[in-house]
């Protein structure tokens, strides 16, 4: 089913009814619209053809149209009302958000060798590589294709999602993972995922989003003699014991 509506007020009263029939398609169908509704509400796309469709959503009613009375939340369509317990909400878009990212981050108890492939953007006219960058990682053993990244330029955040993507390379593209942000001298990239700073997320509906938290950072120590740095190490999330576990080169022993 193919749900198109001009209504948030009717998304809502879909995922909620979604919920109530255990309908998993149908509660992200709707928790998709209501995510692209919301980040656009404090920062619209420039994607053209996304924004026209943003167009139609934001003529409709608001977040307050949807009450939350003590453990309930109430909506009322107009012709019938519709109540779930705030603890069912919750719970089906926690269930959502794991089942989206757990290829991602829920631990295997095994190893996965990979590689980066980098694929530059080649400009005929100036005869070399340039800007955009896309990133994808494959698995050694089969070729398989576990995440793709997209930079648009040296200075820029990549930007990581659970599938090649081709339209609306943005933080609000449904397949979003999550991003890397580099420092001006390109020494230190923090890896954050796919939740909100705490500034956005207070102005938003909080069963819908998360805080985003840190994941990883990757810091080059400068070498000012040469070209390339001399030490490295690397802090990365232990999703089993909820850790940030540190890696690093062992120094050269002269």
């Amino acid at each position: 089913m193919i749900l198109i509506t001009n209504n948030i007020k009717s998304t809502f009263y879909l995922l909620l009814l979604g919920i109530l029939h255990n309908d998993k398609a149908l509660i992200k169908k709707c928790y998709m619209i209501l995510r692209r509704y919301y980040l656009w509400s404090i920062d619209e796309p420039e994607d053209v053809e996304e924004y026209e469709i943003m167009k139609a959503l934001k003529i409709s009613q608001q977040f307050h149209d949807v009450m939350i009375d003590g453990e309930m939340v109430i909506i009322n369509d107009g012709h019938s009302i519709l109540q779930v317990e705030q603890r069912s909400l919750y719970q089906a878009l926690r269930e959502l958000r794991n089942e989206l990212n757990k290829t991602y981050l829920i631990p295997n108890q095994q190893y996965d060798l990979c590689r980066i492939v980098r694929k530059k953007t080649f400009d005929p006219m100036e005869d070399e590589e340039v800007y955009p960058h896309h990133f994808t990682l494959r698995r050694d053993h089969d070729g398989r294709e576990l995440a793709y990244a997209f930079r648009e330029s040296i200075y820029g955040t990549i930007l990581i999602f659970s599938k090649r993507v081709e339209k609306n390379l943005s933080t609000f593209n449904e397949y979003y993972l999550g991003k890397i942000q580099p420092n001006y001298w390109g020494t230190e990239f923090v890896i954050y995922d796919n939740g909100l700073e705490a500034s956005n997320l207070s102005k938003l509906p909080s069963f819908l989003f998360t805080e985003r938290k840190q994941i990883g950072r990757i810091i080059y120590e400068t070498n000012v003699m040469g070209q390339q740095p001399r030490f490295f190490s690397c802090e990365i999330q232990d999703f089993l014991d909820n850790k940030l576990k540190t890696m690093k080169n062992v120094r050269p022993d002269y």
